[in-house]
Parts: C-alpha cells; structure tokens; sequence
C-alpha cells in the first residue's frame, strides 16, 4: 500500500477497503487479530459501527467536488457551467476543512469537476492538501489550462479524464463554444508526455456521429481510453419529447448499428474503448448490486461549488437539492437519511423493467432516467431495448 493510505472497514463488503494510485478500490487482507499499530504507514477508519444502508456503502467512495461552475468552453448541450457568479463559491478554507472531514470518516477519493476546477486559483494547493491527508484524487478537465504548474498537480492525479467529442477543429470548436481545438491537442501532448494517465470522454451528438474511427484514430495515437456516452440531459435537467425523439433517431439509432464495427476497429488499434451500448449481461458470478445499478448515492455523492449535496452531477437543481455542508451541514448525516436517496437505492432492475442487463447506457441508468423521464422507472421506452418491457409514448 501506498504510504498514508486511507484503509476504511466496510460493512457492505464485510471487508477492509483500500484505493490505489490508479483509482481502483480493492479489499485489504490483513491477519486475523492484527493491531493498527503494526501498520504506521496506513490511516484506518472502521466504519463497523454504521447500521448497514440498503445496498450502499456506509460513507461514500468517491466525492466528487464541483469546486467552480465556470468553464473556459461553452459546451451547448451542458446542464452545469454558469459563469455569472463565483462569490458563493466554498473557499479555501471550507473545503480544506472538507477534506479533514472526509479523510476522518473514509472516503477514498476526492474527484474535482465543475466548470473547470483548473480555473481555481487554488486548485493546485486544494489537490495537494487532499494528498496530505492520504485521499486518492482525481479531475474531470477540458484541459484548456496546461501550465508547468498544473502539469505537476496532474502528475499527482489518479487519473485525467477529458473531453473529445470530435477531432475535426471545425466540429471541436463549435462543440466547445471556442476556438479551442489547437490549444486542446498541444496541451494532450504535453500531459502524456509527462507519462501522465488519462481518459478520454466523447459525447454522442448528431454532429459528430460519423466520426468516430478518427476520434479511435486520436485515442490510439496517444493513448487514451475512450468512453463514449451520451448527452445527459438538457439544461432544465431532462429532455422534452421531441427533443429526445430527434436524439435518438439521429444519434442513438444509427450509433447502436455502428457499434461492432467500431469496437472492432478500436481493438485492431489497440484502443481500449467502452461505449453506453455495450451489453454484459449479470451471471451467477456477479452478485454485488453496486456493480449491476447506478453508483450514484451508493459509491458517489456530488458536492456543488456552493456546498450543496446532490446525488448526480448533471442535474443540479433545487429538486434534487439533498442539504448542504456549510453551516454545520453533516455529509454522513444527509448520506444515510436523505428521504431521496432512500427512493433512489429502493430500485433494482427487476423494478426498473431491465431484469439482469447491465448495460450502462441511455436504456436503463437510473441517472438518465431521471434526466430524460423526470421520474424513475419509464428508462428510455424503446423497442430497440433487448430488454426493454417498456414501450414509447408521448412524455
């Protein structure tokens, strides 16, 4: 284990839980009856004491803090960035003490999002104070800010993932509201030749459906891994009817019948790539439910740049609002009891219609459900699902 490491005992897995430097979590073995003493390099946390959640962890694995809603892009179909005030922004300080928070109760893993963290004057000092106190981190960038500074600070990262929705500069820039392309090439060249992890995430649109052997092209030349998903919601947090219907239609549709030529062609390249679409049905081999049903409010909480505490990422409105953590707000508290996130861990596949799929993608994602319906359970009612029981109808 890494020196300083946060070593936490999980109740859901009756076992001891751990993350490396690459953001992979794994069980920890140690012999029975050992004393913390023995192990001077690890901070343990022994969550036994909390009643076991219905399928959940007892704390969060993963924070995700969105430290700014500013964005150097705009990106048309994002639900999130809003440059127009910073003032309620957490500070420094707020979220210094944040983290302690965090490090004291065993979460692994800080992940900064927003906006664009990098444009926090203190992003750099915020990522190595979480480091101090043995969390993982992580960031969620468009990479558009690439400094000496900040390459080191990527350089402590678990890992970078950015976005590629296109490698055309003409599609890139008008994806991303700017003239951006160039500078976003440059800076992915300085990060990998740092030897510096990163990923690649490329939002299906209409614009860019046809490009996606070039965008494999990019990913393999410098090494990146390529998820492909899609667009999440609209900016008031779901689509409207005809909105969705013209996505699906003119996106979806064609990309699900691209899809094995593509991942074929990706591995001839040696380009590791995971697509929305992808069918890996549940064996007997798998029986844990985190691994099989959103991670949202079972693994991940999202804290937004004002405090708030919300169960998604992209869907930050007042409805979804589930407290805060100024003011004395207590995270665990709110994770534990939220009435919502109770609603939300009640549901299964079998409830949700999709049986043992384990598809992550637009069909059965409690996340996307609630962004494209606006309620559980009518996940994208589409005869093209292989499992769906659901049936399209006006919204």
């Amino acid at each position: 284990m890494d020196k300083d490491s946060i070593v936490r005992y999980e109740p859901l897995y009756d076992e001891w839980i751990t993350m490396d430097d690459n953001g992979h979590v794994f069980a920890v073995e140690f012999e029975p009856g050992f004393k913390e003493e023995d192990y001077p390099e690890v901070r343990f946390v022994n969550n036994s004491h909390i009643a076991p959640l219905e399928h959940t962890c007892s704390v969060p694995i993963i924070v995700q803090v969105l430290t700014t809603r500013r964005c150097s892009y705009r990106c048309p179909h994002c639900p999130v960035v809003s440059n127009e005030d910073v003032r309620e922004e957490l500070t420094t300080q707020e979220l210094y003490r944040f983290f302690d928070y965090c490090a004291e109760n065993g979460v692994l893993c800080i992940r900064f999002s927003g906006g664009e963290s990098t444009l926090r004057k203190d992003f750099n000092d915020l990522v190595k104070y979480a480091k101090k106190l043995g969390l993982k981190t992580a960031l969620l960038s468009n990479c558009k800010q690439c400094t000496p500074e900040l390459l080191d600070t990527f350089a402590q990262l678990a890992y970078v993932q950015t976005h590629l929705d296109s490698v055309d500069e003409a599609t890139f820039n008008k994806m991303t509201g700017g003239n951006n392309f160039e500078t976003f090439c440059a800076n992915i060249r300085q990060i990998k030749a740092r030897g510096i992890r990163i990923n690649a995430a490329a939002t299906l649109q209409p614009d860019n459906l046809n490009e996606f052997r070039n965008i494999i092209d990019f990913c393999a030349e410098y090494d990146l891994v390529l998820k492909i998903n899609t667009i999440y919601s609209d900016a008031d947090g779901k689509f409207k009817g005809h909105e969705w219907s013209y996505y699906y239609e003119n996106a979806i549709t064609p990309f699900i019948k691209m899809w094995p030529e593509l991942k074929a062609y990706a591995a001839s390249k040696n380009c590791e790539v995971y697509s929305f679409c992808e069918i890996d049905e549940v064996d007997d081999s798998v029986d844990e439910p985190i691994s099989v049903i959103s991670p949202w409010g079972r693994t991940y909480i999202v804290i937004d740049s004002k405090g708030d505490v919300y169960p998604f990422p992209l869907i930050i409105k007042d409805d979804f609002k589930l407290g805060s953590i100024r003011n004395g707000g207590n995270l665990l508290n709110i994770w534990q009891t939220a009435p919502f996130l109770k609603q939300l861990r009640s549901y299964d596949k079998e409830k949700m219609g999709c049986g043992n799929c384990r598809m992550d993608c637009v069909f059965c994602n409690l996340f996307f459900s609630y962004s494209y319906m606006g309620e559980f359970g009518k996940v994208l009612p589409n005869n093209d699902c292989p499992y769906g029981r659901h049936k399209y109808s006006s919204i």
